[in-house]
């Protein structure tokens, strides 16, 4: 009879007997004595370990033993000797034939001639396999979120699959736009991570190109043509091979590539495996490129590419610091188009675009090595001058900019000639930090566009730009007293049907004698004079006012209204204002910016909004210090992509596949997405098919009064 597999034999047979036994058995049977000499072994043996029973028979088992299991067998022996019955399984590793090793589960008892051990062994590499490619997979994920650089996650991918898979060589390749592969990391091939990048060929002809297509190709014998991957693992000894591309199947990162010394056939396990940890890889590089290419938004201009103003205070403020050190000089230039909404309203838009796109290169071109240029916003640029040391040199590169102008700018079927307004700041004359200088190079650009001189250095005797400020400071104040400011609503619309959803109310003021004030003047004015707080309370309190009439009138739409750090700064005199908001809440949604979070004072505010049931929407996306982490901190149901987001974006792979991942993201967080600035149909239809269903923009139609509003809306006519 043969004994069953969780029941060691332990005696009753003869010598003849034992081994016919073990001659027919399909069980991994042995019996030891208790030194750990191999005295009989079934013919299975040979299969799992890869040696011949004659060369087994006769040795240690120890002989066969991972170094690391030794001493826990040889302990289960003495064990054995001393009759413990009933010990629990063990599990250790013996190396097979060919180097590699698995790992067996075996039973003991002792036999009935009390001079050696009875063994019934189960292979159980499968299972601790999958246990470890589980594990290896989870910690790839851990690395992948917890921020570490991209080598380091490359390296653990290649390091990890050799061990899981018992293998000698693992390889990641990155494939470059040309067609290029570049080797990123590797493991039993050596590599050098600066090497050129090695042409491709991408088609169904190649092995690597049939890889990137289909998403998985093994090579179970010879590993074929010398082409990347091929040509990296073949070269040093690998006999067969699995590869998957890293990535979207159309728009793959590159390869991973696992190979073996000798021939082999990758089961259909190892090659999901291969493949759960390409697509862990691939998300992670996928969440990395997003996460840089917000970082880039939120520090770079969306139009021509070039830093935005938060960038450039810091780039100054270093340049500031170096020229301290080498008694050196910064220079900074302070550009304005003179003309140029001429462009915008003969030519439209994007005639204005293409004038700053080419007018950002001009730029660029003129500030020398080491210096910066930066779109403040509109048509002003900037400009940071490294290494002068005297004034001369820095309004000699104004100069030079007064004269790159004198081309006309070429648009399609046109000549645009346009000048500029440049005004010259220079440390430590003018300033020692940059917001000084930015400030006095402003001063000098307002006398150089006023006085049409081209350029002018800043001079403190004649600073005009301060007795304008305190008039118009002024006359804010007064127009607030007499309530002659006015809010007018944007439509937010459903993309597909046009529908209206929502509005934002929007303040404006026309002066006297000055006509229309941008709300880019007169905010910034009111929150740098305290004025801040009554504007807001002015604006809640009339949008309040005019969304209960429409409702009353049947025409409940609900209403958004901005609200700014500054006004709630100081929390003795912001009270009032927040108990106006939360008062209004079942009315108005408040918009706030991503800079709330940046001090203890606006996360205090954003919670108890929130508490209160303050409906809050994150406004201007991707200008401040956008990360995909920073959304889930904000309580808001409502996220606005600012209209940066949109420019360039037709055939735009990258900005296209961001906008899905925002989507995605807010639709994780329950949340809407609203994206402004929408001028065109085929912007719209774009942005649908990126999943986002509501926009806000000239499309549909300006910023109007609310007797206007109301027209369009279809609630009165003008007649009403």
């Amino acid at each position: 009879m043969v004994p069953p597999d969780s029941q060691p034999f332990t005696g009753g047979l003869d010598d003849a007997d034992e081994r016919r036994f073990f001659a027919l058995s399909r069980s991994l049977f042995a019996v030891f004595d208790y030194e750990g000499v191999v005295l009989r072994m079934s013919p299975s043996w040979e299969r799992v370990l890869g040696r011949p029973l004659n060369e087994m028979i006769g040795r240690s088992f120890v002989e066969f033993l991972h170094p690391d299991d030794v001493e826990l067998s040889l302990e289960r022996l003495r064990q054995e000797a001393t009759n413990f019955h009933g010990l629990p399984p063990i599990e250790n590793r013996y190396l097979r034939a060919d180097g590699s090793f698995v790992w067996l589960s075996w039973d003991t008892s002792p036999a009935m001639d009390e001079t050696s051990v009875w063994c019934i062994a189960r292979d159980v590499t499968a299972v601790r396999q999958r246990a470890a490619q589980q594990e290896l997979v989870a910690a790839l994920g851990r690395t992948a979120l917890e921020g570490g650089s991209e080598d380091e996650l490359l390296e653990a991918v290649v390091t990890g699959l050799t061990r899981a898979l018992q293998l000698p060589i693992a390889i990641v390749l990155e494939l470059h736009p040309d067609n290029t592969l570049q080797a990123r990391a590797g493991v039993g091939v050596p590599f050098d991570p600066e090497a050129p990048a090695v042409a491709l060929p991408v088609d169904e002809r190649t092995l690597s190109g049939r890889a990137l297509v289909a998403g998985r190709l093994v090579l179970s014998t010879d590993v074929g043509p010398q082409v990347h991957p091929y040509g990296y693992v073949k070269k040093y000894g690998a006999r067969g091979a699995v590869a998957v591309h890293i990535g979207k199947a159309d728009r793959p990162w590159g390869v991973l590539t696992c190979a073996d010394s000798h021939p082999r056939v990758f089961d259909e396990g190892e090659q999901r495996f291969v493949e759960q940890v390409a697509h862990v890889l691939g998300a992670a590089i996928e969440r990395r490129e997003v996460e840089a290419l917000l970082q880039h938004q939120a520090t770079h201009d969306g139009l021509t590419g070039l830093p935005n103003r938060e960038l450039l205070r810091e780039r100054v403020t270093t340049a500031l610091a170096e020229a301290r050190g080498r008694g050196t000089a910064v220079g900074l230039l302070l550009c304005d188009l003179d003309g140029f909404k001429d462009v915008n309203d003969s030519l439209g838009h994007a005639a204005g675009d293409a004038v700053l796109q080419e007018l950002a290169v001009r730029l660029s071109g003129a500030v020398g090595h080491g210096g910066t240029v930066a779109r403040l916003g509109g048509d002003e640029f900037a400009l940071c001058v490294v290494g002068p040391s005297t004034e001369l040199e820095v309004l000699g590169v104004a100069d030079a900019i007064v004269r790159l102008m004198r081309e006309p700018f070429t648009l399609p079927g046109l000549q645009v000639p346009l000048s500029t307004s440049i005004g010259v700041a220079v440390s430590p004359t003018h300033g020692r930090d940059a917001s000084t200088l930015l400030r006095h190079a402003d001063v000098a650009m307002y006398r150089a566009k006023s006085a049409g001189l081209g350029w002018a250095l800043y001079d403190a005797g004649i600073d005009e730009a301060r007795s304008e400020r305190l008039t118009l400071t002024a006359d804010l104040r007064d127009a607030l007293a007499a309530e002659r400011l006015e809010l007018w609503y944007q439509p937010v619309v459903e993309l597909r049907t046009g529908t209206l959803v929502s509005l934002e109310a929007l303040c404006r003021w026309t002066h006297p004698t000055r006509g229309p004030v941008s709300p880019t003047v007169f905010v910034p004015l009111a929150e740098e004079t305290g004025l801040i707080g009554p504007l807001t309370r002015w604006v809640i309190g009339e949008a309040e006012r005019q969304v209960r009439a429409w409702r009353s009138a049947g025409h409940g739409v609900p209403c958004a209204v901005n609200l700014s750090m500054a006004a709630v700064a100081d929390p003795a005199t912001s009270e009032a204002l927040l108990d106006q908001i939360r008062d209004a809440a079942p009315d108005l949604t408040v918009e706030i910016t991503e800079s709330w979070l940046a001090n203890d004072r606006g996360q205090a505010v954003v919670a108890a909004l929130a508490e209160a049931g303050v409906s809050l929407a994150l406004d201007d996306f991707g200008t401040g210090w956008s990360s995909l982490a920073i959304l889930a901190s904000f309580p808001v149901r409502r996220l606005k992509l600012d209209r940066q987001f949109l420019v360039g974006l037709d055939g735009d792979a990258r900005g296209a596949s961001l906008l899905r991942a925002i989507a995605d993201l807010a639709a994780a967080l329950e949340m809407d997405v609203v994206a402004e600035g929408v001028e065109r149909t085929d912007t719209s239809q774009l942005l649908q098919e990126a999943g986002i269903v509501l926009g806000q923009g000239y499309l549909w139609a300006p910023a109007l009064p609310a007797a206007e509003l109301a027209v369009w809306a279809g609630w009165s006519s003008q007649a009403d």
